[in-house]
C-alpha cells in the first residue's frame, strides 16, 4: 500500500482558479490522494466547490487568516503520510505526486522534496516557450536556502512526521511563512528535488 498523500488548498478569493487547482491534484494518477480544500474567508462564494466536487474533497470554511493558518488546519484535519500544498492559482501536471513519492521513497532521509516550476498564462500556455532552469539543489540545502527562497510552495511534498518535528506554518507571519517553514525543515532534514512540474 502506498502512502496517502493529503493535498491543502487554501483558497481566497481565487474565482474559477480554484476549480482547475483541485481537477489538477484529483487528476494526479499516483493512486492514493485526498484532496482538502479550506476557505480562508473569502469574500466571494466558494460553496459552488462542494457541489462540484461532491464527494472527491474535503472542505472546510473558516475566518480569514492567512495562508499560514489555512494550511495548518488543512494539515490538521487531513490523514496522508505525506502533505503537498497547491495554492488556488496554480496546476500540477498529472506525474508530479507520483515523482515525488517515488523520490521519497529513494531519500528516506529527507524531510521534504520539491519539483521544477513552469509560469504559464491564463490559457495554459508557456511563458517564453519554457520553464526557466534555475539552481536547484538537493541534499543539505540549508545554506543555498538561506541566501533565497528556492522552493515554490506549490511544489512541495512533505513527511506529516517531518511537520510534526519541526512544527506547523508560523501563523504570525503575514508573509514567507512558507520560506520560514522550508528552513526549519532543512535545519533538520535532507531535502531532494524532482524535475517534475
Amino acid at each position: 500500500m502506498r502512502p496517502l498523500v493529503s493535498v491543502i488548498i487554501p483558497v481566497h478569493n481565487a474565482g474559477h482558479f480554484a476549480a482547475e487547482a483541485i481537477e489538477s491534484a484529483l487528476a494526479q494518477t499516483y493512486p492514493h490522494v485526498e484532496v482538502v480544500v479550506v476557505d480562508d474567508g473569502s469574500l466571494e462564494p466558494t460553496e459552488w466547490l462542494v457541489k462540484r466536487f461532491a464527494g472527491r474533497i474535503a472542505y472546510y470554511a473558516k475566518p480569514n487568516g492567512g495562508p499560514a493558518s489555512a494550511r495548518n488546519l488543512g494539515i490538521a484535519r487531513s490523514r496522508g503520510e505525506y502533505v503537498a500544498f497547491l495554492d488556488a492559482d496554480d496546476l500540477w501536471e498529472p506525474q508530479k505526486l507520483a515523482e515525488q513519492a517515488a523520490a521519497m521513497a529513494r531519500h528516506p532521509d529527507a524531510g521534504l522534496v520539491y519539483t521544477a516550476v513552469a509560469t504559464i498564462d491564463r490559457a495554459g500556455h508557456l511563458l517564453d516557450g519554457e520553464a526557466v532552469v534555475e539552481y536547484r539543489p538537493s541534499g543539505r540545502v540549508l545554506a543555498a536556502l538561506f541566501m533565497r527562497n528556492i522552493i515554490p510552495t506549490s511544489t512541495v511534498l512533505v513527511r506529516r512526521a517531518c511537520l510534526e518535528a519541526v512544527g506547523p506554518f508560523d501563523e504570525t507571519l503575514l508573509v514567507s511563512e512558507d520560506y520560514d517553514l522550508w528552513l526549519r525543515i532543512a535545519e533538520r532534514y535532507e531535502v531532494a528535488y524532482v524535475p517534475q512540474r
